[in-house]
């Protein structure tokens, strides 16, 4: 994968205090609305790559060149379409045995690696709700270029906007994935309840979920018939 575009703006940036970053993904906007923090700031986040973030392919790129058009989304298909390998803590024992990581999965819902190509292991004992924002947000490290080779990352918990600068921006870029806001509006699905209910999603993660709204006509030309249909319902 190559680095289509290097960030970066900051947009509505206030004393690092319910600020709004706005970190422009090739031309499209990516709303980070911040809750008040005590250390993790705008900046904080913004510097935690050195200030520049990679992003090979916004969330909304990925579900179109995936070819996901309805909710929940198929991480799944995400995962098979750009030839990762996706597989249970159970189903990877040989990979976990023999890079000595068996406490990190017993330790976290999720992790991904990388050699010479990327590996998304996870929890299958987590509901499938949780499943999906896990694998989602190991794929946010993967597209915000997190993972280096024989690197794997190291906290996946339920989403929070209290954490460390990378697991903030990969619970970011898993929201926008899984919760594509355009769709999500064009549904009228905007509370928590109601984003849990058609994204497939946990309740923590459908409020984390709720902090945001973009429009994307590309992404909706994608989703059109989906949308239609759920109308007519």
């Amino acid at each position: 994968m190559k680095s289509s575009k290097r960030v970066v703006t900051q947009q509505g940036y206030d004393n690092c205090i319910d600020g709004i970053l706005d970190f422009l993904f090739d031309g499209k906007h990516f709303l980070i609305v911040q809750k008040k923090y005590n250390e993790i700031t705008p900046q904080a986040i913004y510097n935690s790559v050195g200030g520049d973030f990679i992003v090979y392919k916004t969330p909304y790129q990925l579900l179109i060149e995936a070819g996901i058009t309805e909710l929940p989304v198929q991480v799944s298909k995400i995962c098979s379409q750009f030839g990762w390998v996706l597989a249970s803590y159970d189903s990877a024992q040989d990979i976990i045995s023999a890079l000595d990581l068996s406490r990190l999965a017993a330790d976290t819902d999720g992790f991904c690696l990388k050699n010479k190509n990327y590996y998304i292991l996870y929890n299958r004992k987590l509901s499938a709700q949780r499943q999906r924002f896990v694998i989602a947000h190991e794929i946010g490290h993967i597209m915000l270029g997190h993972v280096e080779r024989m690197q794997c990352t190291t906290a996946n918990f339920p989403p929070v906007w209290d954490c460390a600068p990378d697991e903030l921006a990969a619970n970011l870029y898993a929201a926008r994935l899984v919760a594509p806001a355009p769709v999500l509006h064009a549904l009228h699905a905007t509370t928590p309840e109601r984003i849990a209910n058609v994204c497939g999603l946990t309740e923590t993660a459908a409020a984390f979920c709720a902090n945001y709204s973009a429009s994307d006509n590309a992404l909706l030309g994608s989703f059109e018939s989906y949308i239609r249909r759920i109308f007519r319902q």
